[in-house]
């Protein structure tokens, strides 16, 4: 709620102030002079909006008020010359009934006519399947994207063709204007049914004009698959080091499986029996002593490493620490402690290695260690393909999971704020101040007006009722952004729908400094004030820009010292009217977040921002928040986070 709350508070002061914010004219002298009127030169939709362009010429700056004649009624209007001369003003006009209606201004006059609206009409805008190459022991999830192009809300129900078996899709209803995802799925008896005897088929599946397809195939059995061996560099004489396997069921089928791996020196291979299921991944751990000298070899399917037995120098690798989890394309901290056991300075560097689907080598910055000293130096590394690396410093490794932006976040996954909240209308002597203790849950992949999105749920943790909201943010399909689709708000007294068309880019991986494009901005919020409810629309431009402005060390709300990425996330509106009770204004404004990020996600939040609106009159809003939070895997944030990162949680 608190990311929106700004934008929120701005309309709600329209309402608070509706005996303030009443249209009147001001600062104007003389009299204004109609020179053109022109209306719309086509029939306009039934209770539709529409509206004229006003040429006018003011003697002198101010306010004048138009007063147009509509069937009978006075309708009244304020434009504002900022100077003497001519300005062409639009003037919106209310909606009617099927029919001709006359309205004049200033000598001017002249018909629109309104027309029935034209009935609901269907496009089929995409249609997708979940996976496109799939043995028949697994279904398959048809989503198709379906666009009303007609004036009038309908019920759209189709009907899927693949192969030779038909499924129906729907019915669901459409507002006009709008699209929707709708989704069945093939189960594995339909795709049996499709395939067959056959071993394989490429099978169409269409739904009127649109057409994707998927490749069907028989199950292969369980079968054991080597993806990757990952191991120290370098080891000590008689040292126990850890070697890991990264193996693989890559059969269709869950199954028991054998995988060996030979030691060298070792007579016979070591074998672990492992049952996965088709396609699953697992770790095999093996932990083996180095020989006195030479080197330690291990092979298994196919892959090898070896690693190199060495005499213990006098500067040793205390411990290395590298994050559990991090998203593809971030930035990875390797975090190393070097003591020095001699009776000596050392200055110099070390060498550090990443194994795995990229190899990378590099040294750390060049560092000093008193004698009998310790010592911290940290090098970065940024790897953007998935899989499990082993980074390596002299005799210790350790290994990091590099996750694809969708896969870090499993539902269940959540954060907690502790929000000090404080915002001000001047105009209305109007102050708040409040304290939130809540938590930001990611609850899996949800269809969100024909978007697949992440769906999040922040709600109050000491009272669920109190509010809650669903954030829903769309990876793109090569995981390179995430943008913004739209928030849904509810509490007792108010409910907020926010959207943005096409989604906003809000974030980048790797998490880079940019400004996203502007984005059609919509909010619509239905609350209740003095007993009565009030519908408020907002209707303008936004977009988000993201600035990058380094590392610090922090002292987090815990007491721990965090070393931290700093991020600015600026939230821009422009060009936006209100509406409401009867009145219309203006807002623009910019949302300023400043975001400390370390290993477990967000772990403060620093918001400021002013509002400027016109409700009638011109005034502006201020707002300010402080949030401490503890992110698990919260990678909207910008890093993977660790998942042992609870330990910090207050009890």
């Amino acid at each position: 709620m608190q990311k929106y709350l700004p934008l929120i508070i701005v309309v709600i002061a329209a309402v608070a102030g509706a005996g303030v914010f009443l249209l009147r004219g001001r600062g104007a002298r003389g009299e204004l002079q109609i020179l053109e009127v022109s209306g719309p030169t086509e029939e306009v939709p039934e209770g539709g909006s529409w509206g004229i362009y006003v040429r006018a010429s003011a003697p002198a700056p101010g306010t004048y008020t138009l007063r147009i004649s509509f069937e009978g009624e006075i309708l009244e209007q304020e434009v504002t010359f900022e100077e003497a001369g001519e300005n062409t003003f639009y003037i919106g006009l209310p909606g009617r009934a099927v029919g001709s209606y006359t309205y004049s201004l200033g000598g001017f006059e002249s018909t629109v006519t309104f027309r029935p609206l034209r009935p609901a009409q269907f496009e089929v805008v995409s249609l997708s399947v979940s996976e496109e190459n799939v043995p028949t022991n697994k279904s398959v999830v048809v989503r198709a994207t379906v666009r009303n192009t007609g004036e009038r809300e309908g019920s759209y129900r189709g009907t899927i063709q693949a192969g030779t078996v038909t499924k129906s899709i729907g019915p669901k209803t459409i507002k006009p204007g709008t699209q929707e995802e709708l989704s069945t799925t093939l189960t594995s008896s339909d795709l049996q049914s499709i395939l067959g005897t056959n071993s394989t088929a490429t099978v169409g599946v269409r739904l009127e004009n649109k057409e994707t397809s998927l490749i069907l195939r028989q199950p292969a059995p369980p079968t054991p698959a080597y993806l990757s061996i990952q191991a120290p560099k370098k080891a000590y004489p008689d040292q126990q080091v850890t070697i890991t396997l990264l193996v693989k069921n890559a059969g269709d089928v869950r199954g028991e499986l054998s995988f060996q791996a030979q030691v060298g020196g070792e007579e016979s291979p070591r074998t672990r029996t492992i049952t996965l299921d088709g396609g699953q991944e697992n770790v095999w751990e093996l932990r083996v002593n180095a020989p006195s000298s030479g080197a330690l070899t291990v092979a298994a399917g196919g892959l090898s490493a070896s690693i190199e037995v060495v005499q213990p120098p006098a500067v040793r690798v205390e411990s290395l620490d590298v994050p559990v989890t991090a998203v593809s394309g971030d930035r990875i901290k390797v975090r190393i402690l070097l003591k020095n056991t001699s009776t000596s300075s050392w200055t110099g560097q070390l060498d550090v290695y990443v194994s795995g689907p990229e190899e990378k080598s590099d040294k750390t910055p060049q560092v000093t260690v008193g004698p009998g000293q310790t010592a911290p130096v940290t090098k970065e590394f940024t790897l953007t393909t998935k899989g499990i690396y082993t980074v390596s410093v002299e005799d210790k490794s350790a290994t990091v999971r590099v996750l694809r932006p969708t896969e870090v976040n499993t539902p269940g996954d959540a954060s907690v704020y502790w929000t000090d909240y404080y915002y001000e209308i001047p105009i209305i002597n109007y102050k708040v101040t409040k304290k939130y203790y809540s938590a930001t849950v990611y609850r899996g992949l949800e269809d969100y007006r024909g978007y697949r999105c992440m769906k999040w749920q922040t709600l109050d943790v000491q009272n669920p009722e109190a509010y809650y909201e669903y954030f829903y943010q769309l990876i793109t399909p090569d995981e390179k952004e995430s943008k913004q689709v739209g928030t849904v708000h509810y509490e007792p007294t108010q409910s907020t729908i926010i959207s943005f068309d096409p989604p906003a880019k809000n974030w980048t991986w790797p998490a880079t400094s940019f400004t996203g494009d502007w984005s059609n901005y919509s909010m619509i919020i239905k609350t209740k004030y003095g007993g009565q409810e009030y519908t408020l629309e907002i209707q303008g431009r936004a977009r988000f820009r993201v600035e990058r402005k380094g590392t610090q060390t922090y002292r987090t709300k815990w007491g721990t010292d965090e070393e931290v990425e700093v991020v600015e996330v600026y939230t821009e509106i422009a060009d936006a009217t209100i509406k409401v009770a009867g009145l219309s204004g203006t807002a623009s404004g910019t949302l300023k977040l400043t975001r400390y990020m370390g290993r477990g996600g967000s772990l403060r939040e620093e918001a400021e921002s002013k509002i400027d609106f016109t409700v009638g009159v011109t005034s502006s809003m201020i707002i300010k928040y402080t949030s401490d939070m503890l992110c698990y895997r919260n990678h909207w944030l910008g890093y993977g986070g660790d998942p042992n990162y609870y330990k910090y949680l207050p009890t």
